[in-house]
């Protein structure tokens, strides 16, 4: 990495999924933090991969694993959702609206260092100030999946024949009144994923990994940047 360079810090995830964790938002109102469970997430191969499913489950380029796995297992995902006090309300009430952060638990160790998730042959020596490497979105959506499930779960993203255009994601997100997470799992019950509204819609987001003392690895987190300047 060259030395006069920074690329991007992870933020306080830990105030980020504390639920009731208020952020000052704007001088009169406040951010308030709900953290809801999104189910498990079945992983056969422990290569994880997080992408827009609407993208990642159709041109599988697009959901390539990070260069860190995990052992193979069952793991579950929290969402760190956000909503906001009425103006001039700053210590008033509020109700969940967005997604701030997903989380992928491995292990409930503390993190004691963050790293960036990368893919392929990124290399964070590569990136300027504040750079990152992320997913895009383009489909207002992220996800949790296993890369070994991903062919699989190209079915949860199919068009149904007498409704073009919908399919049993959209189905879901859409009796989840596109907030909360949706588990998803394919017809023969062998491959799921953990699918989310990313926070403020459309962009590029990055993930980074929780190392625990023994550096292992205890979450996968995206920020999908909502509390990170609050």
């Amino acid at each position: 990495m060259r030395s006069d360079t920074m690329p991007l810090a992870a933020p306080n995830f830990d105030k980020m999924f504390q639920d009731g964790a208020r952020y000052p938002w704007r001088a009169t109102r406040t951010a308030v933090v709900f953290v809801h469970q999104g189910g498990d997430l079945t992983m056969p191969s422990g290569q994880v991969t997080a992408c827009d499913p609407f993208i990642g489950l159709e041109f599988i380029e697009h959901a390539e694993p990070f260069t860190v796995a995990v052992p193979p297992g069952r793991y579950p995902v929290e969402v760190s959702l956000v909503g906001w006090t009425k103006e001039g309300e700053p210590d008033g009430p509020a109700e969940p609206e967005r997604v701030a952060a997903a989380k992928l638990v491995i292990s409930r160790e503390t993190p004691v260092r963050w790293q960036m998730a990368l893919v392929g042959d990124q290399d964070e020596a590569d990136l300027a100030d504040n750079e990152f490497y992320g997913y895009g979105v383009d489909a207002g959506t992220g996800c949790f999946a296993d890369y070994a499930s991903v062919p699989a779960l190209h079915e949860l993203v199919e068009e149904h024949d007498d409704r073009p255009g919908d399919n049993r994601l959209t189905d879901a997100l859409e009796a989840a009144e596109w907030r909360e997470p949706v588990n998803l799992t394919t017809a023969d019950g062998a491959s799921d994923l953990v699918a989310f509204m990313s926070g403020p819609g459309d962009g590029a987001y990055p993930t980074w990994i929780g190392f625990d003392v023994a550096d292992r690895p205890a979450c996968f987190i995206t920020d999908f940047e909502i509390l990170r300047h609050a």
